[in-house]
C-alpha cells in the first residue's frame, strides 16, 4: 500500500485542455493506409502525427483523439467505481438515483426525481463527499479524488495516442502485416467518439449518455492494459511488448489423470475430448461467465438488487441477519461489482484462503452455510432453515473453494476450449476439447437441494472440494494427446484458453463430430495412446 502511495502521489496525471491539444495532432480514423500504400495522413500510423518511420520522434511524439465530450480521467473513474457499486450502475444508466446534498452522495431511487446517466453523475461530482470507513485504502482513494477535483484535473476531453514507433504496423520476412493490440483499443475509442456531435452534446450532453458510458469504459480498458504493459516481469513495457497477452486464459503445467471413476459411466471419467482444470484455472478461463454465475446464483439472495439490505449470516447464532449494504460496503462492492468478482477469483490462487470460511464486516459475519452429509449439499443462510430431523452437525460456514465451485459447477463439460503447447511442431499442438473442472485429488459426488430441501433435477456436483485432500492446480489432458502436444509430466505447460461465445460454442461441438478430427486419409487414428502411454510407462521402468 505504501508503495500505490508513494507512486500515485509523486506522479501528476496529465490534464489535456484545449489550449495544450493544439500542440497534438489529432487522430480520427482507425484506417492504417490512405491513398496508395502510404500511411493514412490522420490514422494511428501517420507519419504526419508521428513522424517518419525510423526517426527518433516516431518513438516520442504523441497524438490525440478529440472525444466530443467530458469524461473522466481513466484512473478517476476506476478509482470512483471501486468506492461502491451504485456509481458505475448510475453512470452506466443501469440504476436511477437521487443526490442527498446533506450526505453528499448518491441514494438508489425510484421516485419522479430520481435520475440516472453519465451527464447527471457528473453534474454533482465535486459535491460528493465520499462517505468514508476505517479502511487505510480507500481514505486514500477518497483523498485522491479530491486532489483531483481540486486540481481541475479529474475530467477530459481528449485522449492520448501512444507514439507510433511503440506500437508499429510491421511486415515479417514472410509478407504477413503484424500490429500491437494496444491499436485495437485505440480504434474502438474512435469508431465511438464518432457517433458524437460535439456541438450537439455541448447544448445537451444527456443524449449521448450511453455512448459517453461506453467510451469511459474503453478508455478504462486501454488504461488497465497499459498497466499490465508496466507491470510486466520486469517492470518494463518493452516485456510485455515482446508477447502476447490472451485476456480470459490460464497456462498452468500438464500433470497425469488421477483416475477417481468407478465405472465407464461415472461422470469423473475423463474421455478422450475432455481437459481438466482446478478450479482456480477454470474460473479464471471462463472469467466472464464465472463472475455472472458467482453473482447471480447465490450472491443475489445475501445481496437483494436495489433493497439497501444484505443477509448474512450471525456467527454465534448461525441465524439470519439482517444489515445495511451501506455498513459493509466494501463487501457488497467485493460481491456484487464486476471488478470486485474479479478479486475473488483471483483470490482462489491463495491456497490458504481456500478452506477457509467466508466472512463480512471484518469477520463479524458470515457469508453463508452450506449443509453437506456425503450424499446431500445446500447453500443457505440460517440454521433455522434446516428441516427437523436432519443432522444440525453437517453445517459449517462455506469456505470461499466450497463457495466458487457450487457457483459455477454447472458450467462443468458446457464449454470448448483450445488447448496450446509452444513451440507449435505441428498438428495437435493446438487443439480443441471439452473443458472440465475439478477442485482436489479426491472429490465428492453430491445432489444438490433445491429452496424446500429437495434434490434439484440433474444438479450433481460431481467434484465436490474434499477436506484435506491436496488442491488440483494444474491441467490434465487425455493421455491421447500426449504425443501430438509433445508434452509429458516433468513439467512442460500448456495454455487453456474456453470458448463462450454461442456461435463459436457450437462450431466447435460440431466440428468434434466429424470423423475427419481424429482419422487420417489412411483411417489410422490421429491422436492414439496406443504407442505413447507405452513408451512412457517403458521409460520409466528402465530409467
Amino acid at each position: 500500500m505504501d508503495t500505490v502511495k508513494n507512486t500515485l502521489t509523486t506522479l501528476k496525471m496529465v490534464k489535456i485542455d484545449d489550449q495544450n491539444s493544439r500542440l497534438l495532432k489529432p487522430v480520427t480514423t482507425g484506417q492504417i493506409f490512405g491513398q496508395g500504400n502510404n500511411f493514412h495522413p490522420e490514422g494511428l500510423f501517420s507519419t504526419v502525427v508521428f513522424g517518419e518511420v525510423g526517426t527518433e520522434g516516431r518513438s516520442r511524439t504523441f497524438g490525440r483523439i478529440d472525444l466530443n465530450t467530458t469524461l473522466f480521467h481513466p484512473l478517476i473513474y476506476l478509482t470512483v467505481i471501486s468506492l461502491k457499486a451504485l456509481y458505475k450502475d448510475i453512470i452506466s444508466g443501469t440504476v436511477t438515483a437521487e443526490f442527498d446534498k446533506k450526505t453528499g452522495d448518491f441514494v438508489k431511487s425510484t421516485s419522479e426525481k430520481a435520475k440516472t446517466g453519465f451527464t447527471f453523475f457528473l453534474s454533482h461530482f465535486e459535491e460528493m463527499k465520499f462517505p468514508g470507513s476505517d479502511g487505510e485504502q480507500r481514505q486514500f482513494k477518497i483523498k485522491l479524488i479530491k486532489k483531483a477535483i481540486k486540481d481541475g484535473n479529474y475530467a477530459t476531453n481528449y485522449l492520448l495516442v501512444m507514439p507510433a514507433g511503440m506500437r508499429d504496423y510491421l511486415v515479417d520476412r514472410n509478407g504477413r502485416p503484424h500490429e500491437d493490440e494496444i491499436n485495437t483499443f485505440y480504434r474502438k475509442v474512435i469508431s465511438q467518439t464518432t457517433i458524437i456531435d460535439p456541438a450537439r452534446a455541448k447544448k445537451t450532453p444527456e443524449v449521448y449518455d450511453g455512448v459517453a458510458a461506453h467510451i469511459q469504459r474503453s478508455i478504462a480498458d486501454l488504461y488497465e492494459y497499459i498497466k499490465t504493459l508496466i507491470d510486466g516481469k520486469n517492470k518494463l513495457i518493452l516485456d510485455k511488448w515482446v508477447g502476447r497477452k490472451i485476456f480470459n486464459s490460464t497456462r498452468n503445467v500438464i500433470t497425469s489423470y488421477v483416475d477417481k471413476s468407478l465405472s465407464i459411466d461415472d461422470p469423473r471419467r475423463l474421455s478422450y475430448n475432455h481437459t481438466l482444470a482446478g478450479l482456480h484455472q477454470f474460473a479464471r478461463a471462463a472469467a466472464p461467465l464465472s463472475s455472472f454465475t458467482i453473482k447471480y446464483k447465490y450472491i443475489r439472495t445475501i445481496f437483494p438488487d436495489n433493497s439497501g439490505s444484505a443477509y448474512v449470516v450471525d456467527k454465534k447464532t448461525l441465524k439470519r441477519v439482517e444489515v445495511s449494504s451501506t455498513s459493509i460496503q466494501s463487501d457488497y462492492d467485493l460481491w456484487t461489482s464486476e471488478e470486485g468478482l474479479e478479486k475473488v477469483i483471483f483470490s482462489l490462487g491463495n491456497q490458504d484462503l481456500r478452506n477457509e470460511p467466508i466472512t463480512v464486516n471484518h469477520e463479524q459475519y458470515y457469508l453463508a452455510l452450506v449443509y453437506n452429509d456425503g450424499k446431500r449439499v445446500k447453500i443457505f443462510n440460517d440454521i433455522d432453515e434446516l428441516p427437523e430431523g436432519w443432522d444440525r452437525s453437517k453445517v459449517s460456514p462455506v469456505t470461499l473453494y466450497e463457495f466458487i465451485y457450487m457457483s459455477i459447477y454447472h458450467l462443468d463439460g458446457k464449454y470448448p476450449a483450445f488447448c496450446t503447447r509452444y513451440p507449435i511442431t505441428g498438428y495437435g499442438s493446438i487443439y480443441p476439447s471439452i473443458a472440465r473442472v475439478t477442485t482436489t485429488t479426491m472429490t465428492d459426488i453430491l445432489q444438490e437441494l433445491d429452496e424446500t430441501w429437495e434434490p434439484m433435477p440433474k444438479a450433481i456436483a460431481i467434484n465436490f472440494p474434499r477436506k484435506g485432500s491436496d488442491f488440483v492446480n494444474s491441467l490434465v489432458v487425455h493421455p491421447s494427446h500426449l504425443g501430438a502436444l509433445g508434452a509429458d509430466y516433468d513439467g512442460d505447460a500448456m495454455s487453456f484458453t474456453m470458448v463462450l461465445s454461442d456461435e463459436a460454442v457450437t462450431e466447435i461441438n460440431e466440428y468434434l463430430l466429424k470423423k475427419e478430427y481424429y482419422l487420417t486419409d489412411t483411417g489410422s487414428f490421429i491422436f492414439s495412446n496406443s504407442t505413447d502411454t507405452m513408451n512412457t510407462v517403458l521409460a520409466y521402468i528402465t530409467k
